[in-house]
């Protein structure tokens, strides 16, 4: 019995470069890569913001020397339209200080293009692409817990029955309005008091 193969998903991909030889250079690394991709080459900042407000891509491979832009500039103006792309820098600069800025101002990645090459190229496109998933599923997950936090305080908060919630040394950690007024006090003066009162 034979199993048939599943298609790669297509990942696509928006290539800000404005020299030839280097997006040739890209484009041949991203050929061998053996990943199933999609790619749009524009040459400025201005193109690719375009681009990115027009259609949704899976990563951006960014050049952070640009005609009109350059540095983290660059960055941080892609980084302030994007949704859920993922960015990878590309630069001919070996800077650690501006690899170190470029990773905390969004980008998942920084990449030498003198050291760049399929197998380089592939690696860090899936690890970003995963990284990423992991981030907004993370993120997804974060904000279900905060809404259900949010709905179980509503009903908490609207029982007409009075409720405490004691710490495990029976400090009161919260309680509802119904329970306040039972005690006859402001609720905030009454936590981490010791339930029962003595």
């Amino acid at each position: 019995m034979t199993i048939a193969k599943q298609p790669k998903e297509r990942i696509k991909i928006l290539l800000f470069e404005n020299n030839l030889a280097d997006a040739d250079h890209v484009g041949e690394c991203l050929e061998q890569s053996n990943l199933n991709l999609e790619i749009l080459a524009v040459k400025s900042l201005a193109d690719g913001l375009q681009a990115l407000q027009a259609q949704t891509f899976d990563l951006i491979l960014l050049n952070l020397s640009l005609p009109e832009s350059c540095g983290i500039a660059t960055l941080q103006a892609v980084v302030d339209i994007i949704r859920d792309e993922v960015v990878i820098v590309l630069t001919g600069a070996d800077d650690e200080e501006l690899s170190l800025k470029a990773l905390q101002q969004g980008a998942q990645d920084y990449l030498f293009k003198d050291c760049l090459s399929a197998e380089v190229l592939r690696r860090s496109i899936r690890s970003a692409l995963g990284r990423a998933n992991r981030l907004n599923r993370l993120e997804a997950q974060t904000r279900e817990l905060q809404h259900n936090a949010e709905l179980l305080r509503q009903i908490f908060d609207a029982n007409t029955d009075a409720m405490l919630i004691l710490t495990q040394e029976y400090e009161i950690n919260c309680l509802n309005p119904a329970a306040a007024e039972l005690l006859e006090a402001e609720a905030e003066s009454l936590l981490g008091e010791i339930f029962p009162f003595e």
